[in-house]
């Protein structure tokens, strides 16, 4: 089984991509950045656009009925690798 899945209420995707994707009972989200799903605003800060991305990736996962307990693997892409630590801090 296959779906793909657009969210209420989740950022507009910038191009031809689906925020979701479930496929046999799992659930693939597609890149998601530091934009406010409101006013598509980009917080200032590393650690408030850390937290935008991770409100974006909750909202993709309960728009296709998982949440972020749900999580089996994250990859992420940090442009500078001397924030891993303070990404981490947040991110656990």
């Amino acid at each position: 089984m296959r779906k793909t899945t657009m969210v209420d209420g989740a950022v507009k995707a910038a191009g031809h991509y689906v925020h979701a994707v479930i496929a046999n009972r799992f659930v693939y989200v597609s890149g998601q950045g530091p934009a406010d799903r409101q006013t598509n605003v980009v917080p200032d800060g590393f650690a408030a656009q850390v937290r935008q991305t991770l409100r974006n990736v909750q909202i993709t996962l309960q728009g296709a009925g998982a949440d972020l307990r749900d999580v089996v693997k994250v990859n992420t892409y940090l442009s500078d690798v001397t924030r891993f630590r303070e990404y981490n801090e947040i991110y656990k």
